[in-house]
């Protein structure tokens, strides 16, 4: 799904790679615009399916992130044995 075009009554569909390979069991969190204030604060967590796909359905319209971290191996050579790797999408549901 193009994340420009995100709609209550469809999925918001998408795969999470890595190195062009799917991350298979990974988590992320949903976050919405002013969920904070909500109680209990309103976030979801996600997991990838093998292939590394997402199908998302909303309740209500609103700006979102979805976020996720990823821990990898350095390359040969760097200071430290691994990379961390933070990735985020903001977009809005609409009706």
């Amino acid at each position: 799904t193009h994340p420009s075009e995100i709609y209550l009554d469809e999925e918001f569909e998408f795969k999470l790679m890595f190195n062009g390979e799917p991350l298979a069991g990974h988590n992320m969190t949903l976050y919405r615009a002013g969920g904070a204030y909500e109680e209990p604060a309103f976030s979801v967590s996600v997991t990838t399916e093998d292939d590394g796909a997402v199908a998302l359905e909303f309740e209500d319209p609103g700006v979102y992130l979805i976020m996720t971290r990823h821990r990898a191996a350095a390359p040969d050579g760097a200071d430290t044995p691994f990379r961390s790797y933070t990735t985020s999408l903001t977009f809005e549901v609409i009706r």
